[in-house]
């Protein structure tokens, strides 16, 4: 088993494409991954759909997922104010995937028969390892979907998450093969020799000591350590160096 990542900030999303591919394939040592998860900054949203031919040319019979963002993170760095594509490509031996596009009206209810969720989601066998979902925001119910997942899968990894970076509902956000969606949710259900652990990464590190929170009103902080947290700040700024400013 082998994953390889990528980040690519150039602005025109076909010659972002090729660099990550080629990039990727040398990560891979030259093989061609089974699983691709692809994540397009919200930069190239007008030209999103035309994601699967531009991947159909480097990545013939790979399982491809992906999402559109508002910021991506690739190969360690994170993409907020540029055009960016990250790939994250793996090599999957004794692995079984099964993706599936889902719209609202065709899930099961919640209490439905596994069996009609197996279905749904293509599983033939044990229950998947994990699960990855991505979902577009506006037109599917994430919290109903992963609360089924839960209920039937209890012991599944599930991660994912909302794709995002979109002017308006109805616009295409979510990839799946030689597919993209406007709409809907994409599962992928991965099952065999494969062990998957969650983190969740905050995006940033403590500065400072820690401190009492004395004064309050709702979601506001009005007082730490008994001084008005401009106080606190400037004096937190003063002690910084610089990169930390």
């Amino acid at each position: 088993m082998l994953w390889a990542s990528v980040s690519i900030t150039e602005r025109s999303l076909t010659q972002s494409v090729a660099q990550a591919a080629d990039q990727l394939l040398e990560g891979l040592g030259g093989r061609y991954p089974d699983l691709l998860l692809v994540f397009v900054s919200s930069h190239h949203r007008n030209h999103f759909a035309a994601l699967p031919g531009l991947l159909k040319r480097e990545f013939d019979s790979t399982q491809i997922l992906g999402c559109l963002g508002v910021s991506v993170i690739g190969a360690g760095h994170e993409s907020g104010d540029t055009p960016a594509v990250a790939m994250m490509g793996a090599l999957l031996p004794e692995v079984y995937l099964k993706a599936t596009h889902l719209e609202q009206g065709e899930t099961p209810p919640l209490y439905a028969e596994r069996s009609s969720w197996d279905q749904t989601l293509q599983i033939t066998d044990q229950p998947p390892t994990c699960q990855i979902v991505f979902s577009d925001p506006f037109t599917f119910d994430t919290d109903a979907l992963l609360k089924a997942l839960d209920r039937h899968y209890p012991n599944t990894v599930k991660l994912g998450g909302l794709a995002s970076g979109l002017e308006q509902p109805g616009m295409p956000s979510l990839l799946l093969n030689d597919k993209v969606y406007q709409s809907g949710a994409i599962c992928l259900s991965m099952s065999g020799d494969i062990q998957v652990d969650t983190l969740v990464a905050q995006g940033c590190r403590p500065i400072g000591e820690p401190m009492f929170a004395n004064v309050t009103h709702d979601h506001l902080i009005l007082q730490l350590d008994g001084k008005i947290p401009r106080e606190i700040l400037t004096e937190l700024y003063e002690n910084l160096d610089s990169k930390d400013r």
